[in-house]
């Protein structure tokens, strides 16, 4: 999978606003990624990255994120560090969120302000229960039209 493209800028755009945070890793950056596509998908019937997610056994992720984190490592514009079994990311280099429009980046910015700092297992138990996750079994492709039956807490109806 190569770097460019929405996922691409979309992880980019997120390592860039919450990369310095001592709770941000793989895990908050899959569920920042969820909910900002899946409240995204809920407002205008379109997600942000136009990627699948699939339910792993933490939560829902991109379907190749780990692929695309690497690209983004080799190609120098994202470093991976690993301390104590867990990993953490910043940019290298100044991100191209050209991919993005303003309603992208609006949504973007009120997925992090919402759930940016919660911590990694709560908000990990959040996405598991809400709706497009809820009785999916690991590996399977979310359905996105799900969100029509999110809870009044979960729903994004209202972000913009």
């Amino acid at each position: 999978m190569k770097g460019e493209g929405k996922l691409g800028a979309m992880v980019l755009y997120i390592v860039s606003r919450c990369g310095g945070n001592r709770n941000f890793g793989r895990v908050m950056l899959c569920r920042l990624c969820y909910f900002a596509d899946f409240g995204s998908y809920e407002l205008r019937g379109e997600s942000v990255s136009g990627t699948d997610y699939v339910l792993a056994n933490g939560g829902p992720e991109p379907s190749g994120i780990d692929d695309l984190l690497v690209d983004l490592n080799r190609r120098k514009l994202l470093r991976a560090s690993f301390h104590h079994g867990s990993v953490s990311y910043a940019l290298q280099s100044v991100p191209d969120l050209s991919p993005l429009t303003p309603f992208d980046l609006s949504v973007l910015d009120r997925a992090i302000s919402e759930y940016g700092g919660m911590n990694e297992r709560i908000l990990s138990w959040m996405s598991r229960e809400d709706a497009p996750c809820a009785g999916r079994t690991p590996s399977e492709i979310l359905d996105y039209s799900a969100v029509r039956l999110r809870d009044v807490r979960m729903s994004a109806v209202g972000w913009t």
